[in-house]
């Protein structure tokens, strides 16, 4: 019989933001799930869940200003994200980090991860 031990490690990191926060989660949350993302929709979706809805004009213009994106870009990366199942559209056409993945990013984030293999 195998012995079966856990395994425990300890990372902590440091942020500069609530966005690097959340650019660091979802960028774990894409690895461990094999979730194909690429840098600039990591840095839209952590944009979205700590700014808030896309809808706005202000987001769009600030998301554009800060990443030297166009609106046509932004519109191209929503649509794969919501493909994804990352953003959802909600009513009047609104636009959402998907609820089971968004979280409050001013507060200190804990992750637990399991591995196990298949037996």
């Amino acid at each position: 019989m195998e012995d079966k031990k856990i395994i425990l490690q300890k990372i902590n990191s440091k942020c500069a933001d609530n966005l690097e926060v959340a650019y660091q989660y979802y960028k774990i949350i894409g690895v461990i799930n094999n979730i194909k993302i690429t840098h600039r929709q990591l840095q839209l979706l952590a944009f979205l869940a700590v700014k808030g809805n896309v809808r706005y004009s202000t987001f769009r213009e600030e998301f554009s200003t800060t990443y030297s994106s166009s609106s046509a870009t932004i519109n191209n990366m929503i649509g794969e994200l919501v493909e994804l199942g990352l953003l959802v559209r909600e009513k009047r056409r609104k636009i959402k980090v998907h609820p089971a993945i968004n979280l409050d990013f001013t507060k200190e984030i804990n992750l637990f991860l399991r591995f196990t293999k298949n037996a």
